[in-house]
């Protein structure tokens, strides 16, 4: 847990009774691609949450989902996945990433959710480097990034649905 602006914030897994709180969120096809590059389709759905739930339970699974928990009222404010990218390299992905209530955006919020999901993954999960993927016009997101000690370590153009965008490839070692 971490005390954070007088707000007590814990990760925790991801249950499908949380489906809904991600569906709310998905306000527009734009935002769920900035949110969860091409991981979902627009509109967001819970077959669609709950076939990408399933890669995260059992022996076998592919990733950890967490939700972000303000513990003083239990109020859901966002969500980031660690997923095993690399198994083999021991590295893996964080995706998905997002504060998803207003009241929590633009106060660190986000970089406590991404510092929390590096500590995980290095500390209990013992990978040795993390990457993540961005859109160059998403400074806010960006800056988070950095201050979480990720650097660009690649720029990339790419097509969807016929739009051009320029990918941030992102990294740090654990």
């Amino acid at each position: 847990m971490h005390y954070f602006l007088n707000m007590e914030i814990s990760l925790v897994p991801i249950t499908p009774a949380d489906f809904s709180k991600l569906i709310s969120w998905a306000v527009s096809e734009e935002f769920l691609l900035q949110w969860t590059g091409r991981t979902f389709t627009y509109p967001l759905n819970e077959k669609q949450l709950r076939d990408y739930y399933n890669g995260s339970i059992g022996k076998s699974r592919l990733r950890l989902i967490l939700k972000a928990i303000d513990t003083e009222n239990g109020k859901h404010l966002g969500n980031i996945t660690i997923d095993w990218a690399n198994s083999k390299q021991n590295e893996a992905a964080l995706t998905c990433i997002i504060v998803g209530e207003d009241a929590y955006k633009g106060i660190g919020a986000g970089e406590y959710i991404v510092s929390s999901a590096c500590r995980i993954a290095f500390e209990e999960l013992n990978k040795k480097k993390l990457y993540l993927n961005v859109f160059d016009f998403n400074l806010p997101a960006i800056r988070c990034y950095e201050k979480c000690s990720f650097r660009e370590v690649l720029k990339e153009n790419i097509n969807i649905n016929g739009k051009e965008y320029v990918n941030l490839k992102m990294e740090r070692s654990g």
